[in-house]
């Protein structure tokens, strides 16, 4: 297999795009603890649904357009696990108020 410029072109953009979507993710979470914590508002709850949003937003906006490398199958997977978390948060507060 000979290695050609897009071909390196193609592997540099994909690990940009990985440290893109990190720390675009850290930024998002800092922000949000930050504000919740000047607001006043820093639980876990909230702070999880805010981060969860951020999560959910950051994969929508660099979601690949090519096919799916291993890594964002992985952060697939953690937005799969956050959904389940945030469903059971959902869940203690329906039955709280029932």
């Amino acid at each position: 297999m000979a290695l050609t410029w897009s071909h390196i072109q193609n592997s540099v953009s994909k690990t940009n795009v990985r440290l893109r979507v990190v720390v675009a993710l850290v930024a998002w979470m800092i922000v949000s603890l930050a504000m919740l914590s000047v607001l006043g508002l820093l639980t876990f709850e909230h702070y999880f649904i805010i981060s969860y949003v951020g999560l959910l937003s950051i994969m929508h906006v660099y979601a690949p357009t090519d096919r799916q490398s291993r890594w964002w199958a992985v952060l697939r997977w953690v937005s799969i696990i956050g959904f389940v978390i945030f469903a059971t948060l959902i869940y203690q507060r329906v039955i709280a108020v029932l």
